[in-house]
C-alpha cells in the first residue's frame, strides 16, 4: 500500500459505525416514545387548556393592561396620600421617603 492512499477500510467502518450508532439511537427514542403512547407526529391539540376559574386568564396581548398598571405604580411612587387613616399609616413620593431616610442615617436616629 502507498503512503498517500486513503485509508478507504477504515473510512467505510467508521461511517458504518455512525450509521449503526445513529440507528439505534433514533430506535431508542420511538421506543421510549412509544413506551409513553406518543403517537407518530406528536399529540394533536384540539383546543387549548383551560384554567381553572381561580386562575387568572391569559392575554394575547396584554400591552394596554400592562401600561396602565405600570402608569399605576408610578402614579403611586410620585404621590402623597393616605394607605390607612385610622392608623396614620401615609405613603409618600419615592424621593421624598429617600431624602428623609438619608437624613434619618446622617442624623443617627433609630427610629
Amino acid at each position: 500500500m502507498r503512503d498517500d492512499a486513503l485509508p478507504i477500510r477504515r473510512i467505510v467502518v467508521t461511517a458504518f459505525g455512525l450509521a449503526v450508532t445513529v440507528a439505534i439511537l433514533l430506535g431508542v427514542v420511538v421506543a421510549m416514545l412509544a413506551h409513553r403512547d406518543v403517537p407518530p407526529g406528536g399529540v394533536p391539540v384540539a383546543r387549548p387548556a383551560q384554567l381553572g376559574d381561580d386562575l387568572p386568564m391569559l392575554q394575547t396581548a396584554p400591552q394596554q393592561d400592562l401600561a396602565a398598571f405600570r402608569r399605576e405604580k408610578a402614579q403611586a411612587l410620585d404621590s402623597l396620600g393616605w394607605v390607612d387613616a385610622a392608623s396614620g399609616v401615609t405613603h409618600v413620593p419615592i424621593d421624598t421617603a429617600m431624602s428623609m431616610l438619608l437624613a434619618r442615617a446622617a442624623s443617627g436616629a433609630t427610629r
